[in-house]
C-alpha cells in the first residue's frame, strides 16, 4: 500500500470518528424531558449501529492494510460476531419510529424480522451471489429494516416541526437503504468500494439523529407543562388523565373507581389503553415515566 493510500485510509478513519463523536455530542446534549420518553431508543440505535461499524466493518480494511494473509477469513468471522449490534441497532431505530408515531411496534418488528430472516435464507441458499454470504445477509437486513422505518415514519406526521424536516429525515433514511442495497450488487467488487461504503455508512447514521434533534417538534414554552405535556404527547383523554393521576398518587384500581364513580372493569380497561399509549407494561413503569417529566 503506497503512501497516498495509507494517508487516505487514516483520513477515512478520522472522518468516521468525527462523525461518531458529533452524533454522540448532539444526541446526549438533550434529555428525554425535552425529546420525549422514546428518545433513549434513538440514542441506543445510534450507539449500537456505530459499534457495528467499528467492530464489523473496519477490521477488514485494517487487516488488509497490515498485509495479514487470512484477512478475508478473519474479517468475515469478526463481521459475523458484530452482526447482532447492527440488528439490535436497526430494531431500536424501527421501535423508535413506531413510538414517535404512537403506533404499536409489535407488528412492524415482527414483519421486519421475519422478512429479514427469509431473505437472508434465500440469499444464503441461492446461486446468485456477488460477495460472501455474511455480507449479503446483513446488507439485506439493513435494506429491510430501513424500508420498514421509512414506511412507519412516512405514514405518520408526528415528531418534526414541518413536513420539510420530516422529508429530509426520510430522504436520509432512504439514502442509507440505498447504501445497504449496494452490498447486494457487483459494486462490492470495486477496489474503492469498502472505503466509500464505510464513509457513507458513518455519515448517514450520524446525520439521522442530528436531523431529528435539530428539527424535532418540542412543546412550546408555557403552552403545556408537566402532566399536561405528557397527556398531549401521548394522546391521553380527559378520563384517562384522571386515572393516571390516581395511579401516580398510589391509589388502587378500586379506589380510583370509587373516586370517579366508575366500575372497576372500566378503570381496568382505561388503564390497559393508557399502557398501550405510553408504551409501558405496568403501574411501576408508568409511575417512573411520570416522575421523569416532573
Amino acid at each position: 500500500m503506497n503512501l497516498i493510500s495509507t494517508v487516505f485510509l487514516w483520513l477515512c478513519f478520522a472522518f468516521c470518528l468525527s462523525m461518531t463523536a458529533a452524533g454522540i455530542l448532539v444526541l446526549f446534549r438533550v434529555g428525554r424531558q425535552q425529546m420525549g420518553s422514546e428518545y433513549p431508543l434513538l440514542q441506543g440505535a445510534f450507539i449500537l449501529v456505530s459499534v457495528f461499524g467499528y467492530y464489523g466493518l473496519w477490521p477488514r480494511l485494517l487487516l488488509t492494510y497490515i498485509g495479514y494473509d487470512s484477512a478475508d477469513a478473519v474479517s468475515a468471522l469478526i463481521l459475523l460476531l458484530g452482526l447482532p449490534f447492527l440488528l439490535l441497532g436497526l430494531s431500536a431505530l424501527l421501535l423508535w419510529c413506531c413510538r414517535l408515531q404512537q403506533r404499536s411496534a409489535h407488528l412492524p418488528l415482527l414483519l421486519a424480522w421475519c422478512t429479514a430472516v427469509l431473505v437472508a435464507l434465500w440469499l444464503l441458499n441461492g446461486e446468485w451471489m456477488v460477495h460472501n454470504r455474511v455480507r449479503q445477509a446483513w446488507s439485506a437486513a439493513g435494506v429491510i429494516f430501513t424500508l420498514f422505518s421509512l414506511v412507519v415514519m412516512g405514514l405518520g406526521g408526528k415528531g418534526f416541526v414541518s413536513a420539510g424536516a420530516r422529508l429530509g429525515w426520510l430522504g436520509t433514511t432512504a439514502a442509507l437503504g440505498v447504501v445497504f442495497i449496494s452490498g447486494l450488487t457487483p459494486l462490492t467488487l470495486l477496489s474503492a468500494y469498502e472505503q466509500a461504503f464505510i464513509l457513507l455508512f458513518f455519515l448517514l447514521t450520524a446525520t439521522l439523529p442530528v436531523l431529528y434533534v435539530y428539527r424535532a417538534e418540542r412543546p412550546q414554552g408555557t403552552k403545556t407543562s408537566g402532566f399536561d405535556a405528557f397527556f398531549e404527547r401521548h394522546g391521553i383523554s380527559k378520563r384517562e388523565a384522571q386515572i393516571i393521576q390516581g395511579i401516580y398518587e398510589g391509589r388502587t384500581n378500586q379506589e380510583i373507581a370509587n373516586r370517579l364513580f366508575l366500575s372497576l372493569q372500566t378503570v381496568k380497561d382505561h388503564t390497559s389503553r393508557i399502557y398501550q399509549k405510553t408504551f409501558v407494561k405496568n403501574r411501576g413503569q408508568l409511575t417512573a415515566l411520570l416522575r421523569d417529566i416532573l
